[in-house]
């Protein structure tokens, strides 16, 4: 990567979900350490920003209609955790429609901001090329949690929500993505039934669903349900992940979210997350040509 850094005054960043009593911190954090950035905070209406002091914190803040979450099961029917989709869409779209900035840094609002290392990452995405391309330049997302299909058979096609920068226009693409209708939720109604490695009953993962959405506005995937365990489809996932996303450990972008950081054992190997290295070697053959499927 390039040691070039890139200006903050050409930097939005886009705090997106509820608020919380750590979003206080989350907003100081952006303003220590990426000091000049747009900080725009978009979370649901009724929110009592005044009460956190977040009105005064943040540059712009942006109320809408929470759209709610859906229900989902786990083995056994033990209720499984809520199915987010379709808020993250609506808060982080909303907060890149006000972004106005040529660059945006997406967080969550429960996110720790450690250093500034986002800028030179920005300033060296490469353009965005091969037969999955979908945007002018890659969008980096954290490792954290980009699935390797490899190490979970539910994980193709699942780059991070939880930290992702890029180009605005680039992040407004692969958010523009319809709502995910509630039947999605309950895909896998019977556990009985479900594929063993299915474990929650919901047809999607909230990240596939964003990722598959701005795919399928310009090319044809071929992808029922995450439980679609092949080598085809990883193969076409790993390549269109790399295509269009690169992936940075926490540490590299200076942005953590520490309750998902606790459930990894980064001093073995990593669960199910794609990590750098891993994204590297991805990178390296997704930019040789494809080469034809023989029987």
């Amino acid at each position: 990567m390039s040691q070039t850094t890139m200006t903050t005054s050409r930097l939005a960043v886009v705090v997106q979900g509820p608020c919380l009593p750590a979003t206080a911190a989350t907003i100081a954090g952006i303003r220590r350490h990426l000091p000049g950035a747009r900080i725009v905070l978009s979370t649901w209406e009724g929110a009592d920003t005044t009460a956190l002091g977040l009105d005064s914190d943040a540059d712009d803040v942006v109320f809408s209609s929470d759209p709610g979450s859906f229900t989902c099961t786990t083995l056994n029917d033990i209720p499984g955790p809520p199915v987010n989709t379709n808020r993250m869409l609506v808060s982080t779209l909303a907060g890149l429609r006000r972004a106005d900035r040529p660059f945006t840094l997406k967080v969550r609002t429960d996110a720790v901001i450690e250093h500034g290392g986002v800028l030179r990452l920005l300033a060296a995405l490469p353009p965005a090329t091969g037969e999955w391309a979908l945007f002018g330049h890659l969008i980096g997302v954290s490792s954290v949690y980009t699935r390797n299909p490899l190490k979970t058979p539910t994980g193709s096609y699942h780059p991070a929500d939880t930290v992702q920068f890029g180009h605005t226009d680039d992040l407004l693409y692969l958010w523009d993505v319809p709502a995910m209708p509630e039947s999605d939720a309950m895909y896998f109604p019977d556990p009985a039934t479900r594929p063993v490695w299915s474990v929650t009953s919901q047809r999607f993962y909230p990240e596939q669903w964003i990722f598959l959405g701005a795919l399928r506005k310009r090319y044809d995937v071929e992808l029922e349900h995450r439980a679609v365990f092949a080598a085809e489809v990883m193969h076409a996932s790993n390549r269109a992940l790399a295509q269009n996303f690169f992936v940075a450990e926490p540490w590299q972008i200076g942005v953590r979210v520490p309750h998902l950081d606790m459930q990894l054992r980064w001093g073995e190997d990593p669960i199910c997350v794609m990590t750098h290295p891993i994204w590297h070697q991805l990178r390296e053959a997704a930019l040789q040509p494809a080469v034809a499927r023989t029987r």
